[in-house]
């Protein structure tokens, strides 16, 4: 990551935060945040693998008055494994809001994330803010249900505590054994993993039997009469329950848990979903990502009708155009061209650029018509979907969803 300082106008820069702006950074995230958001500043700008390079600030008059967090991350689909950006921590002061700093950050980090070869940023964020940066929601999140029963089964040989820096490689790889599940998936990073067993926001827990830990998840402290569990990753429905039960078990709040699928036992304990909702994604460069992709989108030839197939693969996203030649089961380069208008009736297909997303990371080619009502498949329709399925996701993020 590099250093950046721009002047934005007499007086005011856009720079990196650099160690002596640690106070007053941590004091505008919990003026217009938590005091929990100044803590995570902290375990990140000290962790050893992130530091202050992701950080940027705006200085008004030598006042830090806005910032913005980049973090990398890294996504599987299918084979296909490639890093991504998260952007996290964005605050700015309520006196300097309405000057457009907010969009420079996130220019800045979306800039930054271009340099760290991520070929996609993924968030959890204000309601429709964030589609004036190029974001469109395409991850259905796993929705909220109640735990049904608070008491269950007493299980002396399992112990539910919190956990330690100790259990990190445990607890990664009982999400890895559940991630394992799903089309998409994107996994902590091991300096996140650091981070979530020091903050104060969220706290991750086990459950151990017999000394080896058999179920984890995290959970918020008490807030609305209730509290929320996610990321729940268990070896089997006893496990599951143990944890569950043990965690209810030291408060009087009700209980939300994310209906995770995969996980053994969790559906049954859990009463009807809320209302799903969704990550943010953006993509910068259509080309990037499907050439990241292309492990998985020949894998998928390969398993297909088409696997001996030799033809041409052409997308409009009417204000651009891109082209494909697939053969053998094999992907040749991805040529792209400018807007075309006409490709549905010369045998391609036709999408707007806000689909692509959607296309990737979620409902796949056959979903999009009902979607999008400018995505036409035409004579193509068989290799769209063969090469764009719908996909299951489960993203671990930083923060939880609330």
């Amino acid at each position: 990551m590099t250093a950046t300082h721009v002047q934005i106008a007499d007086g005011v820069v856009l720079r990196n935060g650099r160690p002596s702006d640690l106070e007053a950074v941590c004091a505008l995230l919990t003026d217009r945040g938590e005091s929990a958001d100044a803590v995570d500043l902290e375990l990140l700008v000290h962790d050893e693998d992130a530091g202050w390079a992701g950080v940027a600030v705006v200085e008004a008059d030598g006042q830090i008055v806005a910032t913005a967090t980049l973090v990398n991350e890294s996504m599987r689909v299918g084979v296909a494994e490639f890093p991504i950006g998260q952007v996290e921590l964005v605050a700015c002061a309520e006196s300097h809001e309405h000057r457009g700093y907010v969009r420079l950050l996130m220019k800045w980090c979306h800039a930054l994330s271009y340099t760290e070869d991520h070929v996609a940023q993924v968030m959890i964020g204000i309601p429709y803010f964030y589609r004036r940066f190029g974001y469109s929601y395409a991850i259905p999140m796993h929705p909220y249900a109640p735990l049904l029963h608070r008491a269950g089964e007493e299980q002396p040989d399992v112990v539910v505590r919190p956990s330690t820096e100790a259990d990190i490689a445990e607890m990664a790889a009982l999400q890895e054994r559940m991630q394992s599940g799903f089309d998409v998936a994107m996994p902590h990073q091991p300096s996140c993993w650091r981070w979530l067993v020091q903050r104060d926001g969220s706290t991750n827990f086990v459950a151990e039997r017999h000394g080896e830990i058999v179920a984890t998840a995290r959970w918020t402290p008490p807030e609305d009469d209730s509290i929320l569990v996610s990321e729940v990753a268990s070896i089997d429905e006893r496990a599951t329950a143990a944890l569950l039960h043990g965690l209810a078990s030291q408060h009087e709040f009700d209980v939300q848990v994310h209906r995770r699928p995969h996980v053994p036992g969790l559906g049954a304990m859990l009463g009807e979903a809320a209302r799903a909702d969704w990550y943010y994604v953006r993509i910068e460069d259509h080309v990037s990502l499907l050439d990241a992709l292309r492990p998985e989108l020949e894998r998928r030839l390969a398993d297909s009708q088409f696997a001996q197939t030799d033809r041409l693969v052409e997308i409009s996203f009417w204000e651009s155009q891109l082209a494909f030649p697939i053969a053998n089961a094999h992907v040749g380069p991805i040529e792209v061209g400018g807007p075309r208008q006409v490709i549905v009736s010369q045998g391609g297909s036709g999408l707007p650029p806000d689909a692509l997303s959607q296309l990737v990371f979620g409902c796949g080619a056959v979903g999009l018509e009902d979607r999008f009502p400018d995505c036409y498949l035409g004579e193509q329709r068989d290799v769209m979907e063969v090469l764009f399925p719908p996909q299951s996701a489960d993203l671990l993020t930083w923060y939880l969803p609330s």
